[in-house]
């Protein structure tokens, strides 16, 4: 569990870790939470306390990876070594979504603001679709904001050419036209995952290969895996990808 895997850890710094008594009550939380970067954050920050500046999780252009981006104060090779074992815990084999694996990567402030300064004077290129605060939570992410009247409404025309693509699939495969039917459900994902991607106030992916590619992943939930094999697997049957869109 978490604690056995950092009971062996110190900080950097003059501090300690948790005591005996904390140790037990953190060893008593349940590691597998549903959202497993958050838990990683806050485990983190219990851990590190003011050590950690800042934590996110960032989505790359390329790629259905993500990485966990952490700012320390200092020592960012230390805190690497004491972490590893932590990110194990909550993204190694058998403890993640294998088609959207985690990464760590751990920087110390002064670096941070080095790449900001360079980012701003056009001299190092942002490659990330999204990011997500995950340490200090953002404002907009404890309190959302309501969509605008504008954006209601685009989600309402995009969740309604998913519902007409999605009766179109029933009739088809009710009458056994398979291949067909599948179409019409890979073509009702688009405008659903965009329709998910308003309401989480995410960037919209621009076509299906991004529909399930993180932080939009999160967004479909328990649906998520079975229609990511859905849409990898030719042969699959129609009708619980069916079911699994009807219900986001």
């Amino acid at each position: 569990m978490v604690n056995a895997a950092l009971s062996h850890v110190e900080s950097p710094g003059s501090r300690g870790w948790l005591g005996a008594e904390e140790a037990q009550d953190a060893e008593k939380k349940p590691l597998f939470i549903a959202d497993r970067q958050h838990g990683f954050a806050d485990t983190a920050h219990q851990y590190m306390d003011v050590a950690l500046v800042r934590c996110e999780e960032r989505y790359p252009k390329d790629g259905a990876y993500s990485v966990l981006y952490l700012v320390v104060d200092r020592n960012a090779q230390q805190w690497r070594e004491k972490l590893d074992p932590l990110h194990a815990e909550y993204f190694g084999p058998g403890r993640g979504d294998p088609l959207a694996p985690v990464r760590l990567e751990i920087v110390d402030r002064a670096t941070d603001e080095a790449l900001q300064r360079l980012m701003d004077l056009g001299l190092v290129s942002r490659c990330t679709r999204a990011a997500r605060p995950l340490w200090p939570d953002s404002v907009g992410e404890s309190r959302p904001q309501r969509l605008s009247e504008v954006e209601r409404e685009k989600v309402r025309a995009l969740r309604l050419q998913a519902a007409r693509k999605l009766k179109i699939a029933r009739l088809l495969g009710e009458g056994d036209l398979c291949e067909e039917a599948r179409s019409a459900l890979l073509e009702a994902m688009l405008p659903l995952g965009r329709a998910l991607a308003i309401e989480g106030r995410l960037p919209e992916p621009a076509d299906l290969n991004e529909v399930f590619l993180p932080p939009l992943a999160h967004r479909w939930r328990d649906a998520l895996i079975p229609l990511r094999l859905f849409t990898s697997e030719t042969a699959a049957p129609w009708k619980p990808a069916l079911d699994c869109l009807s219900m986001v």
